[in-house]
């Protein structure tokens, strides 16, 4: 199995470490961003319109990086909302396998998933059992996968079920990820419309 796989396991601290603070605007941070370059500069995550990078949310470690991004309405403390809010992440990890497509990767990344260890990896928590995985389809090189995850989200309240996007760019597994506000649902296809636009978004800024 691909070393990315087994070592997947290590996004979650990131995930778990992660301030969700995107509701009070007395506490909006200056100008959030609209993107951000990670990894050592080398790859930029960049959110759908209407969405900024919570710079405190932040990590950018020598092997993985993680990104959150709200409504740049919620994060400023200012302006309009775009239509569908909701939590987005980015996770970048080191060790994707040669190349930049994905496809030959997809089948075993498919198995990997409903086992138990996967689901372990994919839940927030670290517990497999919090975990099931209802979808998990292929679109030219991205693999998506739609989640439902019973553990909380730091402590945030979000929908249990979600898209993911895994794909990899400039030898870096990136994955993406669109979580539904509780207080503002989502339906599925609303939340993979969204993903689609964040997959774009971040494989044109990396292009």
């Amino acid at each position: 199995m691909s070393t990315w796989i087994s070592s997947f396991p290590g996004l979650r601290p990131f995930l778990i470490g992660a301030a969700v603070l995107l509701a009070a605007a007395a506490s909006a941070q200056e100008s959030a961003p609209r993107k951000v370059a990670v990894s050592d500069g080398s790859v930029v995550i960049s959110g759908p319109s209407g969405y900024c990078v919570d710079s405190r949310s932040l990590r950018d470690g020598q092997d993985s990086a993680f990104v959150l991004l709200g409504t740049c309405a919620a994060l400023n403390g200012t302006g309009r909302g775009p239509r569908s809010r909701a939590i987005l992440t980015a996770t970048v990890l080191l060790g994707a396998p040669p190349g930049e497509n994905l496809k030959e990767e997809f089948l075993r990344m498919a198995d990997f998933f409903v086992t138990e260890a996967g689901r372990k990896a994919l839940s927030r928590s670290g517990d497999a059992r919090s975990v099931r995985v209802t979808k998990i389809v292929a679109a030219g090189d991205v693999l998506y996968i739609l989640v439902e995850d019973r553990s909380p989200f730091a402590g945030y309240p979000v929908e249990p079920e979600y898209w993911r996007a895994i794909f990899a760019r400039k030898g870096r597994m990136i994955s993406l990820s669109v979580l539904g506000l509780a207080d503002a649902p989502l339906d599925q296809g609303a939340k993979r419309g969204l993903l689609n636009k964040f997959v774009s978004r971040v494989e044109a800024a990396n292009s």
